[in-house]
Order: C-alpha cells, then sequence, then structure tokens
C-alpha cells in the first residue's frame, strides 16, 4: 500500500496507508483558428490551470487516533505521495473523519484533497553566483535549466547597483532594473576643451524580484519593503529546458541643473534565483 505526506507529517505516523485510484491530469482545451485559403485548420491545445482533486482511499486501522487524524487533515499544505517523492502539490483539505464511517466502509474512507493544477519539486533550492560585473565589464550571460514540463515563475536576486537590463531568452521586452543614486561635485575633465561631465553615482541594493507574485522588493530582514517604479518591462519566466540570460549595465548621459552627468558606480555583483520548478 502507499503513503502520503501532509504538512511534513508521515499519514504512517498514525498507521494511515493509502490508496490513489487514478493520479489527476489537468483539464485540456483544444482551440481551433480557421484560416481563409489555409486548406487545414491551425489546432492548439491549452492546459487549463484549474484546480483539481485528489481523492484518496486511507485504511485507518486505530479509530482511536481519529480526534489527531482530523486536526492534522484540515487548511492548506503540501502534500506529497509516496510514488514520487521528489514532487508535491500545494493543496488544500477540509475532513471531518466520524468513527462510524470508518466501520461501515470496513476501515477505509476517501479523503478529498483540493490541490493546484501542477506538481512543484520537494527541492526547490536557491542558487547565488557572484557576477563580477561593473563599469568595465558591462555585459554577463548564464545559461539555466528549467526541468520541468512547463513555464517557471522563478525568484530573483540582484546585488546590483546602476541600471540593469535583464534579458531571458532574447525577449523583446527585457526586465530593467534601476536603482537609485546621487549628484556629485566630481566630475570627468574633457582634454580637448569640451565641457566637463559630473559623476551620478548609484546606490547599491539587494532586490528581490518574485514573478509569481509579480512585485520586487528589499528585504529587510523583519519585513518586505515593494520598490516602487525601480523595475518596467515584463517580468521573466523560465521556459522548460534551457535559458539564456543577458545581463547589461546600460551607461547613461543626462542634462541636470545647467550639468552634464553620466552614470557612475554601476555593477551587478551577485545573482541569485530559486527555479519554482513545475510539472503537470
Amino acid at each position: 500500500m502507499s503513503y502520503f505526506i501532509f504538512n511534513g507529517i508521515d499519514s504512517r505516523q498514525f498507521g494511515i496507508t493509502s490508496k490513489l485510484a487514478l493520479p489527476p491530469v489537468p483539464e485540456r482545451t483544444m482551440k481551433t483558428t480557421e484560416i481563409p485559403g489555409r486548406y487545414e485548420p491551425l489546432n492548439r491545445l491549452d492546459i487549463m490551470r484549474k484546480n483539481m482533486q485528489i481523492t484518496l482511499t486511507i485504511s485507518m486501522p486505530d479509530v482511536t487516533r481519529i480526534g489527531e487524524v482530523n486536526a492534522w487533515l484540515q487548511g492548506k499544505g503540501d502534500l506529497i505521495l509516496s510514488d514520487d517523492l521528489t514532487k508535491k502539490y500545494h493543496a488544500y483539505v477540509n475532513m471531518s473523519i466520524m468513527p462510524e464511517r470508518i466501520s461501515r466502509r470496513f476501515g477505509s474512507i476517501p479523503i478529498v484533497f483540493t490541490v493546484e493544477p501542477f506538481r512543484y519539486g520537494v527541492t526547490n533550492p536557491f542558487v547565488s553566483t557572484p557576477m563580477g560585473m561593473n563599469d568595465d565589464t558591462l555585459t554577463g550571460t548564464m545559461t539555466i535549466t528549467n526541468n520541468g514540463t512547463i513555464e517557471s515563475e522563478p525568484l530573483l536576486y540582484f546585488s546590483v547597483a546602476g541600471k540593469l537590463r535583464v534579458t531571458v531568452n532574447g525577449s523583446s521586452e527585457p526586465l530593467i532594473i534601476t536603482t537609485p543614486g546621487e549628484y556629485t561635485s566630481e566630475y570627468i575633465a574633457d582634454t580637448s576643451g569640451g565641457t566637463a561631465k559630473y559623476l551620478y553615482k548609484y546606490n547599491q541594493q539587494n532586490i528581490y524580484v518574485d514573478v509569481a507574485a509579480r512585485i520586487a522588493y528589499i528585504n529587510t530582514g523583519s519585513s518586505k519593503v515593494v520598490v516602487v517604479n525601480q523595475t518596467s518591462g515584463r517580468y521573466p519566466t523560465f521556459k522548460p529546458g534551457e535559458n539564456t540570460i543577458l545581463f547589461e549595465l546600460v551607461p547613461e548621459e543626462w542634462e541636470y541643473g545647467g550639468k552634464t552627468y553620466v552614470s557612475d558606480n554601476q555593477k551587478l555583483q551577485y545573482f541569485g534565483y530559486r527555479k519554482n520548478e513545475r510539472w503537470y
């Protein structure tokens, strides 16, 4: 017989074994587009991102622990099935097991979990990589492999100063992150007799971009502070397979207060990510 883990508790702790009739599959719908002059229509199979239900038939020989089981099988948590201990569902359950129901069913009873449409990796590590980009090294690249079967919505981390453009898989709408800075009295003299250019020094920040939540924030330790107007473009997802990322620090020049300023102190010190891989 099988078993399951919900909210970190193994069903075998209560002597419970389970049986899953059929693994759930996300709904699919066919979209057909008729094009004049084309002999065949264009067909596309779309995955419906709707909640599903998993029904486990459990056997519970020790009915004296029903109170503990009822307290355990409530609310939201991660659900792991013993047929694949590397994946988990985000699940919801609200059960009340009555002793007479178990006795009538000869010790077996169905438990229904409502789950979100995808499975996620049980292990989902955060990886941080030193980048070493600065005013002299303005570009860098990286390849990240998404082992899932559908695009993932990662958590991204940037220890950055300046204006950074992040292009994933050649997107026409790259993510752009800009940190604040200050106008200084430092300048670069023009030896040809032209106007001196003053330095605008960017401040370094540790910025997180949560693609799933569609927010960018700074982690202060006790809370998350959303950074308003410091990002633009599209928050990137990772497609199944290899994903190529291009990082570019963007040098700028502009007029302010009758002086010409140029960006200075730009850097991308670290880039980090949690892939949040998911499977059908």
